[in-house]
């Protein structure tokens, strides 16, 4: 088989390959399979499962399983009935020798994917809690299915980065499941596997790619070991060739083969009439069977560039880097660990809240281990003989964390001649910004100061509707009660704060107050106000932007954004779009 021919294999039978692979070594770690629910992923698990064997152990966990369900912990029924700590098995240890099978793995939250990953570091899961201590064999391997679709939805860079192979069954038809060029014998595979070697050419290439591909990870470069040799190993050969290589660099690094497309055949055709004259025909014949030990490295990352992507290889001469995408994780957005409600993240010894939630099975755990001595006692001192004792010190209580969006205050300078041109953009940009706002679980809310003092017109909200009837008629023109706009964004900021809310706030004016609290128009008041309005703002630590909305950048505007401790942004011509662009990049940041 040339380099064009492995270049041209379809993903279908580069799946069923990494099925193989991660069967045949396991020390692969498992794949990261991007594809949404359908009978193409659920063939192509059942296609992992036969590789696998009956005999192997085969599990299936979601992402919002718990630490104690993975690792195990205290059996209370055995504990109760045996009078003294039992230990009950995880997920995690009932999968070893076999597959453990990941749901909706963009979901799984850091602390389990924590507790997966040092198990497939290590092969094997440490009990450490519910006062038992304990060591099981846990060596498996994973498949992450994956079906995130924005940025934000991604596997935890700590277990991507420790699965070894990455496929993409989304572009994969359902009829081409059933097509398979070749078959893999799993058992002389893994026979063959020891014996299997790698030249040293070769590992500097395939190193050499790795580190330009990724350079934040050294694993790179051992999976990328670990596939060629299992390639090498299904295909029944002793040594790692150049198609085991591909093979590897496909799956590990994601890179696929060039495309040949018209462009390229003016550059590619040359070369084979090239070959011809040079060499004779026999030899030509024999290419493809040639060794690895016998070809220098100069041809074989000539070799493996021709199956990658055009320029890739010559990063590495130019000590550049490539930008991997393996595994990145989004933001993760703001959250609240004392809440009553949201994903249940552990257990406290004391109420983390009033009105907290008693987890039952972790009071038990607490307890049963005591039973014995407690019955002993109470026997002793006369007392009443019940078939649990409970005490004050065993009750655990729910421990929740609740994420929560980000709401945006728009504090718009509704006063003189400019308040309708500017009051018609800030209408655009919260409408702009309204149509994201589900996805992020963000809100925004309109103050308007003009006259003598501020007025609070939308409340904040997520509903468009609502948002467009109540910006329909806003008011304009009149003095400019800068102080009194900059207290009632304070206020209604320590509100959505203490809701748990990451506020920003966005003040729109050109910093030229001139009313102040008493509704006076006396220069000395309307500055000591307005500093001393500004000095509370500060003090609060609220993220903020002053967006200067005059002709011309004005110095008492990047006056006001340093007592506010502000980011300046002068858009005398910002128009909707742009200030919502600029003010949704900062509510992602």
């Amino acid at each position: 088989m040339t380099a064009q021919s492995v270049g041209q294999t379809e993903p279908w039978n580069d799946a069923v390959l990494a099925a193989a692979m991660i069967a045949v070594d396991p020390d692969l770690g498992g794949v990261h399979v991007k594809a949404r629910a359908g009978i193409v992923r659920d063939r192509w698990v059942e296609c992992v499962a036969a590789c696998f064997g009956p005999e192997a152990p085969f599990r299936r966990i979601a992402a919002g399983i718990s630490e104690a369900r993975l690792a195990g912990g205290l059996d209370i029924g055995a504990t109760l009935e045996a009078g003294r700590p039992v230990v009950e098995r995880g997920v995690l240890a009932c999968a070893d020798g076999g597959l453990l099978v990941l749901a909706m793995a963009e979901r799984l939250g850091p602390t389990a994917a924590g507790v997966i990953g040092m198990a497939l570091d290590s092969g094997h899961v440490r009990t450490e809690r519910d006062g038992v201590s304990a060591r099981q064999a846990a060596r498996f391997a994973l498949v992450a299915l994956d079906e995130g679709i924005d940025q934000d939805e991604a596997l935890a860079l700590s277990l991507a980065d420790r699965l070894g192979l990455r496929i993409d069954l989304n572009g994969v038809g359902w009829r081409d499941t059933e097509l398979l060029n070749q078959p893999y014998v799993i058992a002389n595979a893994r026979q063959l596997l020891p014996s299997v070697s790698v030249a040293d050419d070769m590992v500097e290439a395939l190193c050499a790619v790795a580190l330009s591909v990724d350079a934040r990870s050294m694993r790179a470069s051992l999976h990328l070991m670990h596939a060629a040799r299992a390639s090498a190993a299904l295909r029944g050969r002793s040594t790692v060739e150049v198609e085991d290589a591909a093979a590897a660099l496909r799956l590990v690094l994601g890179l696929q083969p060039k495309s040949a497309d018209t462009t390229d055949q003016p550059d590619d055709q040359p070369a084979p009439e090239a070959e011809q004259d040079e060499q004779p025909s026999e030899p030509s014949r024999n290419d493809s069977q040639t060794s690895s030990k016998d070809m220098p490295q100069d041809m074989l990352v000539e070799a493996l560039d021709a199956i990658m992507p055009r320029h890739l290889l010559a990063g590495l001469e130019a000590n550049g880097t490539v930008r991997s995408s393996r595994g990145l994780a989004g933001k993760a957005g703001a959250q609240r660990n004392r809440a009553k409600r949201g994903r249940a993240i552990g257990v406290a010894d004391k109420p983390p809240s009033p009105g907290a939630r008693i987890d039952v099975l972790a009071t038990l755990r607490q307890a049963a281990p005591w039973q014995g001595i407690r019955a002993q006692g109470a026997v002793a001192a006369t007392q009443s003989i019940s078939r649990l004792h409970i005490r004050k010190d065993d009750f655990r209580y729910i421990r929740y964390r609740e994420k929560t969006g980000t709401t945006a205050i728009f504090a718009v300078d509704a006063s003189g001649s400019a308040a309708v041109e500017r009051l018609g953009e800030t209408k655009g940009a919260i409408e702009l910004l309204l149509a994201e706002c589900y996805v992020r679980r963000d809100s925004v809310a309109l103050i308007a100061f003009r006259g003598k003092g501020a007025e609070t017109l939308l409340e904040p909200t997520r509903s468009l509707v609502r948002a467009k009837r109540c910006l329909s008629a806003l008011p304009g023109g009149g003095g400019t009660p800068l102080a009194s706009g900059i207290l009632a964004t304070l206020a209604m900021a320590s509100t959505m704060s203490s809701k748990g809310q990451t506020v920003v706030t966005v003040f729109l004016t050109d910093g030229r107050g001139n009313v102040g609290l008493d509704g006076t128009s006396s220069r000395e008041r309307v500055a000591d106000d307005t500093g001393k309005a500004a000095g509370l703002f500060r003090a609060a630590g609220f993220r903020s932007i002053v967006i200067d909305t005059a002709q011309r950048p004005q110095p008492r505007a990047e006056a006001l954004a340093r007592d506010l401790a502000a980011e300046y942004l002068p858009m005398p011509r910002g128009g909707s779009k742009a200030m919502a662009r600029e003010i949704g990049a900062r509510m992602e940041g």
